[in-house]
């Protein structure tokens, strides 16, 4: 019979990705890491500028990792280590598909910003060019 708490995860993943902004995203994923036997409470903090406060006495953080950069971080109340045990490492597993989504999430924006970038600049170079244009075909007549 299938874990039901790893396909739980699993589904908080593929529905995260759906979560339309940050604040959505931390909200939907916090709330369903609550329900991860022996954790009490969870707090998803998923942005690049990570001045986050240290995590409150008897939390854990976990980074939100992907590759050499971190997205995020996940701060855990285990109240009963005994029952998460058996779940850590789907839940680590879960952990690096999020900061997956954060990652493809960052890229996306990256591109927009430099695409946004390069259609000011043909505007700008587009403008250039009809001024140019217009002052070449003066008549001398």
């Amino acid at each position: 019979m299938p874990d039901p708490t790893a396909s739980r995860l699993l589904l908080l993943v593929c529905v995260a990705r759906s979560m339309p902004g940050r604040q959505q995203f931390e909200g939907f994923v916090g709330a369903g890491l609550k329900e991860v036997p022996g954790v009490r409470g969870a707090q998803v903090t998923a942005r690049l500028d990570l001045d986050t406060p240290e995590a409150p006495a008897g939390w854990q953080r976990f980074p939100l990792v992907s590759g050499t950069e971190t997205f995020g971080v996940v701060d855990l109340w285990i109240d009963d280590p005994n029952q998460f045990a058996p779940c850590a490492d789907d839940l680590r597993n879960a952990m690096n598909l999020l900061a997956l989504e954060l990652e493809r999430r960052a890229m996306a924006a990256a591109l927009e910003d430099a695409q946004a970038a390069l259609e000011r600049a043909y505007d700008e170079m587009d403008g250039m060019t009809e001024e140019q244009s217009g002052r070449s075909t003066r008549s001398w007549g």
